[in-house]
């Protein structure tokens, strides 16, 4: 998958963490990954040629773990389910 800076998806999987791609700049997206940064990076971009989701949460080993179609509260809820269950609770949030 070309991002629109140029690079490819696997580019960005190199150090063994997830990636959560904002697909659409959306400021909840990108929330959703809050306390998680040692485990997952985020990276606000879009791909090049083709419509895509709002996001992409991406696992380690390249295999998608979420696509969200928008942006929209029940979908940042989905996102966030999905970061909890492949990374485990955020840092600062209640067990």
């Amino acid at each position: 998958m070309e991002l629109s800076d140029g690079t490819r998806l696997a580019v960005h999987l190199h150090d063994g963490r997830g990636l959560l791609l904002d697909l659409a700049d959306v400021a909840g997206v990108r929330a959703c990954a809050a306390g998680h940064g040692d485990q997952v990076r985020v990276r606000t971009t879009c791909c090049l040629g083709r419509p895509g989701p709002a996001g992409l949460l991406v696992r380690p080993d390249g295999c998608t773990a979420r696509a969200a179609d928008s942006g929209d509260q029940d979908t940042r809820d989905e996102l966030a389910a999905a970061l909890r269950s492949w990374c485990g609770t955020p840092d600062g949030a209640a067990a």
